[in-house]
């Protein structure tokens, strides 16, 4: 598994700045296609790390890396933004 690397972290996140944005900000207005594309980036990204991967029936996308302990951490995001939002 990758180790933490706030530089990858910024770098993935110009990434989907340069796949999702323009010159006015970010554009992934929610059920839009860049939405959609901004998704099918993440999926990819979370296809290469050693964990499971579902969506549930509203549409939101989980991804559960199991570990030794049975104590459980949930860790929330959205990948949509407001029309011309920061990146």
């Amino acid at each position: 598994m990758a180790s933490l690397d706030p530089k990858r972290t910024v770098a993935e996140l110009k990434e989907l700045r340069a796949l999702t944005g323009d010159e006015h900000g970010a554009q992934r207005v929610a059920f839009s296609q860049t939405w959609l594309k901004a998704r099918a980036w993440l999926r990819d990204k979370l296809h290469a790390l050693p964990v499971e991967i579902a969506a549930d029936a509203a549409g939101n996308l989980w991804a559960t890396l199991r570990g030794e302990s049975p104590r459980t951490l949930v860790i929330g995001g959205h990948m949509d933004s407001v029309p011309n939002g920061g990146w």
